[in-house]
């Protein structure tokens, strides 16, 4: 009997230590098998890493690079500097090189810089020809200038045009002559138009004889400036203001030889200001009518002994 429970004792210790020792083999195994997952997890990621080294896009950057690309879709990026490129194209097309009186006048609209080469610009001689061959059809195909007969000949209105700007050479303004041949005819009538600008151009008639017409007329404008300007007579005024006309400035310039004088301020509104011009050998200093909208100043101008003598004043 005790030979048995000896031997049962034996059969259950040798038991227990099978499964003692099975239970350690499969923790092994476990270890063995976590272990084995771990690197092929830490592998993968470093091939991962390679791949991305080799010049592929991470998972971030490909946001990245999804809102760059929707940037570009939506007119950033890339739009915009064809954009900016567009403008710059549209400003260089704003400004315009003329050499005849054809082409001057073909250039005259809203925003546009035009340069005059040197040259003698005898604008009668063009005008003339058209008005005879076209009449009124020219003036429909060109809505910025007007041509108009006058007592002798036909004459130029510039009409409805803002912010324009002609410039001739600026090395010599005696080299850029405009002139016209009818004595009833202003050389350039400016009509409706604001921000003006012109400089470095001589303007008059094609010679002194009585006159009845001036040599720029403005009616209705706004913003005029002028600089290194040469207009001379026998136009009966050099500058006339009317319907409003004000907020003239002018620079550097001389107006000479005039029938009346070199000033018709007439009508005229806003600030007239000159700074270092001559007014010399005209007939008389100007006209000047006093309508408590405008005001007038001279800064270091050179006046004649006719300017000075002789002014009309009209009082309402």
């Amino acid at each position: 009997m005790r030979k048995k429970k000896c031997f049962s004792y034996i059969i259950l210790c040798l038991w227990i230590c099978t499964m003692f020792f099975c239970t350690a083999c499969g923790k092994e195994e476990s270890k063995d098998t976590s272990k084995e997952v771990l690197n092929g997890s830490v592998e993968s990621s470093k091939e991962t890493d390679k791949v991305d080294n080799d010049g592929s896009t991470k998972d971030t950057n490909t946001g990245e690079s999804k809102l760059s690309e929707e940037l570009k879709n939506d007119g950033y990026g890339t739009a915009n500097k064809e954009e900016e490129n567009s403008e710059e194209e549209e400003l260089q097309g704003n400004y315009v090189t003329v050499s005849n009186p054809e082409e001057l006048l073909n250039a005259i609209e809203p925003d546009v810089s035009i340069f005059v080469n040197p040259g003698y610009y005898n604008l009668s001689e063009y005008v003339e020809e058209v008005w005879k061959n076209e009449g009124e059809e020219w003036n429909l195909k060109h809505p910025y200038v007007r041509l108009m007969e006058c007592y002798d000949g036909v004459e130029v209105m510039v009409q409805n045009v803002n912010n324009l700007t002609i410039t001739g050479d600026a090395e010599s303004l005696a080299d850029t002559e405009i002139v016209v041949e009818p004595r009833y005819a202003g050389v350039l009538n400016f009509l409706n138009c604001n921000d003006l600008s012109l400089s470095f151009l001589t303007i008059g008639h094609t010679e002194y004889s009585e006159c009845a017409g001036n040599v720029l007329n403005f009616y209705g404008c706004k913003q005029i400036n002028m600089s290194a300007m040469d207009l001379y007579g026998c136009g009966v005024y050099g500058i006339s203001l009317k319907n409003g006309s004000g907020d003239l400035y002018m620079y550097s310039s001389t107006i000479r030889d005039c029938s009346y004088g070199p000033l018709d301020l007439a009508d005229c509104e806003g600030m007239v200001e000159f700074r270092n011009c001559i007014f010399r050998d005209s007939d008389g200093g100007g006209y000047y009518e006093e309508n408590g909208r405008s005001q007038g100043a001279f800064y270091e101008c050179t006046f004649g002994g006719r300017e000075t003598n002789v002014w009309y004043f009209y009082d309402n």
